[in-house]
């Protein structure tokens, strides 16, 4: 039965962390399992490229169909035809032939998980705040630590195969298959969502297009796509700038590293606990303030502390702000364009991911590896005065609104 409250079942809560949980063991196997993979498909390191460009296809095309599919079948049936589509392209890893295959299987599961991240993020933000939101991705972080030793347990405890690893993940996919299936009439949207005409008839969920014209949903792109290449920048480029800039061991940059993406899944479950407590703007400035900091850090040469704090500090101060952004998606632009508008900034997101990192590696390349830091603290300022431009838009369309209620109250 449903909450008396019109909030979903607490199992459904949990269904969604295990999804997020399962999304995590993905990337996780292959970062250990590829260098098994290459023998056993008889190709290099280059190929992995193709492998991540096909998953990267994929989830892009996942995340801007999240509005559309949403709206017109229903939370519920995307949810379960995802995780189908998903459980599909697992299967596809476990007996893939050849490398081309593993690129199919690479598609579909990609677009599959896509859906459930977008969808379980438009969800869980309709029902939920920050906290609860912040305890769903700090579960994409404990996937992604399970991923690792699932490879090493299959490949060296149990002295067999990579694909093990994918056997693991599916059985995780139908104990997932069934509690979806179990909560099925459950999972909807709330009554909010839904819109009607001057005639009372259900009007069909914002397109794509309509969504595109809404200037909250462009600057939430925005704001994404600047905080995808910080997130990722941060943790990809640590490692050129640590060993050959700064002369630092593989062993000490490796291990700081680590240590940036441990201090991030940490400021997420922190975050799940007290973050209710604190308004998502006063959150976000103190998040993008430690971002800058970071940075700051970061960029200085001839003590590797700072270096090795700042980044520490990156991670932490970086961790509340998808989910953080994600809870005020509904409030922002309104719960028709919700669903696209999630989707949207988790492409946008990804895709920043790709465009600044390798941006900050032209640079780099170009000009020098101490470019890294000052790169990221550019990106950190402008993150924090697109923020401050976005809450200073809506300040003054609610107090323009205020004043228009008055006139007519007059």
């Amino acid at each position: 039965m449903t909450t008396t409250n019109g909030k979903p079942l607490n199992i459904q809560l949990l269904i969604a962390f295990i999804s997020f949980m399962f999304i995590g063991m993905l990337p996780g196997i292959l970062n250990v399992a590829w260098k098994h993979m290459e023998t056993t498909f008889g190709v290099e390191l280059d190929s992995l490229g193709l492998l991540l460009g096909a998953i990267t296809v994929g989830r892009l095309i996942a995340t801007f169909a999240n509005g559309y599919v949403i709206g017109n079948y229903g939370i519920g049936r995307v949810i379960l035809a995802a995780v189908l589509i998903s459980m599909v392209g697992v299967f596809g890893y476990m007996t893939s032939p050849t490398f081309g295959i593993l690129l199919i299987a690479g598609l579909i599961v990609s677009f599959g998980n896509g859906i459930i991240d977008a969808g379980m993020n438009t969800f869980v933000s309709a029902y939920y705040g920050k906290g609860q939101l912040n305890f769903l991705h700090a579960f994409f972080g404990v996937g992604l630590t399970i991923g690792p030793l699932l490879v090493t347990f299959s490949i060296i405890t149990l002295d067999g195969s990579w694909r093990l690893a994918y056997s693991a993940v599916l059985l995780v996919q139908v104990i997932l298959l069934i509690a979806v299936v179990v909560t099925f009439r459950h999972w909807r949207m709330p009554e909010a969502t839904i819109e009607y005409d001057e005639q009372g008839a259900v009007r069909k969920a914002a397109t794509v297009r309509e969504s595109l014209m809404v200037p909250a949903v462009l600057l939430s792109m925005a704001l994404f796509f600047v905080y995808g290449g910080i997130e990722v920048g941060a943790g990809q480029l640590s490692n050129s700038l640590f060993t050959e800039s700064r002369g630092i061991s593989e062993e000490t940059a490796s291990f700081w590293i680590s240590l940036y993406w441990a201090s991030f899944t940490i400021g997420r479950i922190l975050t799940g606990i007290i973050g209710d407590r604190i308004s998502n703007n006063s959150l976000m400035r103190l998040s993008i303030f430690g971002t800058i900091g970071g940075a700051l850090f970061l960029s200085i040469q001839g003590a590797s502390i700072f270096s090795f704090l700042g980044l520490a500090l990156l991670g932490f101060a970086l961790a509340p702000m998808f989910a953080t952004l994600i809870s005020d998606t509904p409030r922002r632009v309104g719960m028709r364009h919700v669903a696209n508008a999630i989707g949207f900034q988790i492409g946008f997101a990804g895709f920043g991911a790709a465009v600044l990192p390798g941006l900050a590696g032209i640079f780099a390349s170009r000009i020098d590896l101490e470019i890294i830091g000052p790169f990221l603290l550019v990106n950190a300022v402008g993150l924090f005065f697109l923020h401050e431009f976005i809450m200073r838009r809506e300040a003054n369309l609610e107090n323009r609104a205020n004043r228009e209620k008055e006139m007519m109250n007059a």
